[in-house]
């Protein structure tokens, strides 16, 4: 009996399990629900935490209790969670708005999101040293962004720019990173400053979103793709599975 009982638990797991990744690969992405959604973007083959570590080791180090997810933005059928969210708020659909989610996205693209506050004026330095490990590659960051929430998730106006320009804006809450070439073939970003401006306890916290260029060729039988940064004094690192990455029968990066 005791083994039947456990038998029974374990194909109801499966059963879950299964389902639960079914979801969005067997239903169009408009009958998605809400907890399909949120499993796409927390916890599926292009979601998922991130682990963190001190910067420098040392005695007495304090335990570390921020927690950040990492999103492959770029992914297909992270696109269409985040277009089912955008009507589901009433934003009107675009006449191409299948097409634009069929189409592969140019780049690699990924999101940090509801980064407290308190970091934000250290994102530039973060994004600088943001590197996507990737079929042999190291690759930085060639384009970034930060885009401010309020507790509600509404999208904030950032603060102005220091230096001697503003930074140039994609919407009324994102902020873009500007980027400039460097010598010896690596990417770096310049040009005016950072984010300006205190900050206040309100709940706002910001999406940190970082792009690659795509590497020809790669599959999902390529291993582990690993992305990793410095914020504040943590080191903050993601791997992901391509071979898990499989959207309808297609790999999904």
């Amino acid at each position: 009996m005791k083994t039947l009982r456990l038998s029974v638990i374990f194909c109801t797991l499966v059963t879950a399990v299964l389902s639960a990744a079914a979801a969005w690969d067997e239903k169009p992405f408009l009958q998605w629900s809400d907890k399909d959604i949120d499993k796409l973007l927390t916890d599926s083959p292009w979601a998922g935490k991130a682990t963190l570590t001190h910067e420098r080791e040392g005695a007495n180090l304090p335990p570390i209790d921020l927690r950040l997810n990492v999103i492959i933005r770029s992914a297909e059928p992270i696109r269409r969670a985040v277009a089912r969210q955008q009507l589901a708020a009433g934003r009107p659909a675009a006449p191409d708005l299948e097409a634009n989610l069929a189409k592969p996205y140019p780049r690699y693209a990924f999101a940090i999101p509801k980064i407290p506050q308190m970091y934000r004026m250290g994102l530039t330095k973060t994004a600088q040293s943001a590197v996507l490990k990737v079929k042999g590659q190291e690759l930085m960051a060639v384009d970034a962004a930060v885009q401010l929430l309020d507790k509600n998730g509404k999208e904030v106006a950032p603060p102005p720019a220091r230096g001697p320009a503003p930074a140039p804006q994609a919407s009324s809450g994102v902020q873009i990173i500007p980027v400039v070439q460097r010598g010896g073939g690596g990417g770096g970003f310049g040009g005016g400053g950072g984010f300006g401006g205190g900050f206040k306890d309100d709940g706002t916290t910001a999406t940190l979103i970082l792009e690659y260029p795509r590497v020809e060729g790669l599959s999902a039988t390529d291993g582990d793709v690993e992305i990793s940064m410095i914020l504040g004094g943590y080191r903050v690192k993601k791997t992901f599975k391509l071979k898990e990455m499989m959207f309808k029968g297609a790999f999904a990066f």
